[in-house]
C-alpha cells in the first residue's frame, strides 16, 4: 500500500539518550510523515529524554510495562495493537526479547514485523547460565518464526539475534543506522567558544568520549590511559559526555588515582556535535558494541579516533582518522603513544573533507531513510 499512510510502532526499553534511541529520533525527524506515522512503545514508566520532542513531532509514546511477565505483557501488548492501531509495521529494538512482541504482532495480524539487532552480545551470551541460554534460544526461535525482516547494525551484531546462519535467510540483512550530517557543517567555528565554556585550555589535547556509564563502555580503561598519559602530557583533558549507574564510581576512581583534574564530566547533553568541536581525539574503548553511531559522529566532526579492536571495522569511513587498538592491560601504552602522536601532528584531513566522506556513505540519514521506507512498505519476502 505505497500510497496509504503506514503506521509504524517501534518497541524499545525507553526513549533515553543512547545509540539506537538517537537513531530513531533521526528517523522520526526525517521520515516522510505524510506517508508514515511513527509511534513508540516503551517498557519504562519514567519519562525518557526524547519523549517531549517525539510527541511534538506527532508520535505517541505508549507504555507496556513488566516485560518479564510474558503472559501479562503479551495481553497488554495485544490490547495496545488493537486500541491504538491498526499498525502496519512493528519494529523491535529490544534484542532477543523482540521475539515475543513480534509473535504477538504476528498473531494480531501485523503485516510487516522487523527485528533489529543493535549489539554484539555473543561473548556475554556464551557465559550465561543454563536457564538464561534456554531463554535466549527460545527467543531466537520466536524471532525466526515471527519476523518478516531482520536488520543488524553490523555483521558482528547479526548472530546475537538471528543466529550464526543468518546469512542463509533472505529476510536478514545489514542495515547501517545513520545520522543527520547538517549539524557537523562548519563545526570548527564553535571550537574556541566551547573550550571557553568548559574551561579547557586552548592549546591542550582534548580526548572525548560519549556513552552511557555502563560496564560495556569501559570508562575504567580511560582512567588507565589518563594515568599513563599524565607524566608526559599533564595538560591533556578527557571530556566525557553521558550518565549512568557507574558515573559516581568512575569519578571516585579518578580522584583516587590522582587524575581527577584531567577529567570533565558533562552528563547528558543535547549538543554532542557542538561538544565534539572542542575535541581533538575521540576514544572508544568499548568491550562490545553493535556499530556505535557516536563513532560515525566523531568522523563527521573530523576527529582522530582511537577505537577498541572489539568494535566492527565497518565503522571505518575515514580510514586516515581511525586506529583500532586492543583494550588489554598491556595495550595502554599503545593508546598513550597514539595520543602523543596526535598531539604533535595535525589530522590528515580537514573537517570538511572528513564530512564529505561520511556524506557519501550509507551512514547519511537521507540514504538510510530511503532504505528503511522500502522495508516498511514490504515486498515479496514479507510473510
Amino acid at each position: 500500500m505505497p500510497d496509504a499512510l503506514l503506521k509504524v510502532l517501534h518497541v524499545l526499553g525507553s526513549l533515553n539518550r543512547g545509540g539506537a534511541e538517537t537513531w530513531l529520533m533521526h528517523v522520526l525527524r526525517h521520515i516522510n510523515r505524510e506517508h508514515f506515522h511513527v509511534d513508540f512503545l516503551v517498557h519504562s514508566s519514567d519519562v525518557g529524554d526524547y519523549e517531549d520532542e517525539a510527541q511534538t513531532l506527532g508520535a505517541r509514546v505508549l507504555r507496556c510495562l513488566h516485560p518479564s511477565d510474558l503472559a501479562g505483557y503479551g495481553q497488554r501488548f495485544r490490547q495496545i495493537l488493537q486500541q491504538d492501531g491498526p499498525y502496519h509495521v512493528v519494529h523491535t529494538h529490544v534484542h532477543q526479547y523482540g521475539g515475543w512482541p513480534l509473535t504477538v504482532a504476528r498473531l494480531s495480524g501485523v503485516r510487516v514485523r522487523v527485528a533489529h539487532s543493535h549489539l554484539d552480545t555473543e561473548a556475554i551470551d556464551a557465559r550465561a547460565s543454563v536457564p538464561r541460554r534456554i531463554y535466549l534460544a527460545g527467543m531466537k526461535t520466536l524471532v525466526k518464526n515471527a519476523s518478516t525482516y531482520g536488520l543488524a547494525a553490523s555483521r558482528q551484531a547479526a548472530p546475537s539475534v538471528f543466529g550464526r546462519d543468518w546469512e542463509q535467510d533472505g529476510r536478514y540483512r545489514i542495515f547501517y543506522c545513520a545520522i543527520d550530517l547538517a549539524p557537523f557543517e562548519n563545526i570548527r567555528q564553535h571550537r574556541r567558544a566551547v573550550r571557553d565554556e568548559l574551561n579547557l585550555p586552548h592549546d591542550a589535547l582534548i580526548i572525548g568520549h560519549v556513552g552511557r556509564f555502563f560496564e560495556q563502555k569501559n570508562h575504567a580503561y580511560l582512567l588507565d590511559i589518563a594515568q599513563a598519559l599524565k607524566p608526559q602530557l599533564p595538560q591533556a583533558r578527557f571530556v566525557l559526555v553521558g550518565d549512568g549507574p557507574l558515573r559516581d564510581k568512575i569519578e571516585q576512581q579518578a580522584t583516587a588515582r590522582g587524575v581527577r583534574e584531567m577529567f570533565v564530566f558533562l552528563g547528558l547533553r543535547s549538543d554532542v556535535h557542538r561538544i565534539m568541536s572542542a575535541m581533538d581525539v575521540f576514544a572508544l574503548p568499548s568491550k562490545f558494541e553493535g556499530l556505535p553511531l557516536v563513532g560515525i559522529e566523531a568522523q563527521a566532526a573530523g576527529l582522530m579516533c582511537l577505537i577498541a579492536d572489539t568494535v566492527t571495522p565497518e565503522i571505518k569511513i575515514v580510514p586516515e582518522h581511525i586506529t583500532f587498538l586492543p583494550i588489554t592491560e598491556d595495550a595502554v601504552d599503545a593508546w598513550v603513544n597514539h595520543l602523543l602522536r596526535v598531539a604533535r601532528q595535525p589530522a590528515p584531513l580537514t573537517p570538511q573533507e572528513a564530512l564529505m566522506r561520511v556524506s557519501v556513505s550509507p551512514f547519511n540519514i537521507a540514504t538510510s531513510i530511503a532504505a528503511l521506507e522500502e522495508v516498511y512498505r514490504g515486498d515479496s519476502t514479507a510473510r
